[in-house]
């Protein structure tokens, strides 16, 4: 039980008098917060307006543009982009030296690459040098019947001085692709 020297009466008041300003507090606060979210928003319904109605027009000019038969032009431009999704479609149908690359380095099992260079050689063929250490002669005699066994476009050169050692043996290897 509390004890205040306030009546009873006026106790009332004033808890009744509390809530009332607590409610006119809220009620301002989200008022702050609706006015303040509809200025913010203004912009981006003006930006949404202008396009669609920058849409709404392009479509009249296009239902124009077809009453007027315009389909000529619209025709010459679908086969100029049928041409130029043909060319995109060529490129990605050819194998991508990263392709290679990535076989490359799944091949080289124990061998250890330092350094792989890419270079185009020209008429749909490219040359990639590999350096790295080989801890043993067999196995960089296999690694290089692997590289070969990429595919008949595959050309490795391997120097026969790169032999001379038994162990750890660095080498510089040459592989000229021929893309299909």
């Amino acid at each position: 039980m509390r004890h205040t020297l306030l009546p009873l009466q006026d106790r009332k008041n004033l808890r009744s008098e509390y809530y009332i300003r607590l409610l006119i507090v809220a009620f301002c606060m989200a008022s702050v917060v609706f006015v303040s979210g509809s200025i913010l928003l203004l912009p981006a319904y003006w930006g949404a307006r202008s396009e669609e109605q920058q849409q709404l027009k392009a479509i009249a000019d296009l239902k124009q543009s077809k009453d007027k038969g315009n389909d000529l032009a619209i025709a010459k431009e679908l086969s100029s982009d049928l041409v130029v999704l043909e060319m995109l479609d060529k490129t990605f149908r050819e194998e991508r030296p990263s392709a290679v690359i990535d076989r490359v380095v799944a091949l080289r099992k124990d061998i250890e690459l330092n350094m792989i260079a890419y270079s185009n050689l020209g008429n749909n063929s490219f040359g990639l040098v590999l350096q790295g250490i080989a801890p043993t002669r067999n196995s960089l005699l296999s690694f290089k019947d692997r590289l070969n066994d990429l595919g008949k476009d595959v050309r490795t050169n391997l120097p026969i001085s790169e032999l001379a050692k038994n162990a750890d043996i660095p080498f510089t290897l040459k592989i000229t692709y021929s893309k299909p």
